[in-house]
């Protein structure tokens, strides 16, 4: 899965910086995928699910301006 460094926060799956909308909407594209290659996979478990949607929604708006 993506790694995420200081200037990216966990659930900004796009790396604009910022959680927000895009990546609710990526994640839900994705929903259900299994494997190693699923970009929604923000616990590296595997599978889109809703693990990684609460963790986006912890991390709502977090490098947002």
């Amino acid at each position: 899965g993506p790694v995420h460094g200081p200037s990216a926060p966990y659930g900004d799956i796009n790396y604009d910086k910022c959680v927000d909308h895009s990546d609710l909407g990526t994640l839900l594209a994705d929903w259900g995928c299994e494997g190693e290659s699923c970009v929604g996979d923000l616990v590296h478990d595997g599978d889109t699910d809703q693990a990684d949607l609460g963790l986006l929604l912890a991390c709502w708006g977090e490098g947002c301006p």
